[in-house]
């Protein structure tokens, strides 16, 4: 019998304490994460990773903005159709239109 692939999230998220709590809560639940502090390296996971079944980002970074990500990784054949979940320290209502339309599932808005 085949052994399925343990579920993995992709974290990206450019503050290193963010993504270590997220990254910490989600292990509690046996979840295995995978974090990238840069987006670029998100993209490139992404493109590799063939086991990610979900992913967290944070839509505000110094390096690139997380609907670009977005965009970037849906042109992805390993991430077409994996659930997003974008974070944010405000929740612009444009910003979050224009996610959806990019397939986006939630938005969080971080204290």
């Amino acid at each position: 019998m085949r052994r399925k692939a343990p579920t993995s999230i992709l974290i990206v998220d450019d503050s290193e304490l963010s993504a270590r709590i997220m990254e910490v809560n989600l292990r509690k639940k046996r979840l295995e994460t995978i974090c990238a502090l840069y987006k670029k390296e998100a993209v490139e996971i992404s493109r590799s990773k063939g086991n990610i079944q979900m992913l967290i980002a944070d839509t505000v970074t110094r390096e690139i903005d997380g609907l670009v990500l977005l965009q970037k990784i849906r042109c992805s054949a390993n991430f077409s159709e994996v659930p997003v979940v974008l974070c944010s320290s405000s929740a612009h209502e444009e910003n979050v239109r224009r996610a959806e339309q990019l397939g986006l599932r939630h938005c969080l808005v971080k204290p």
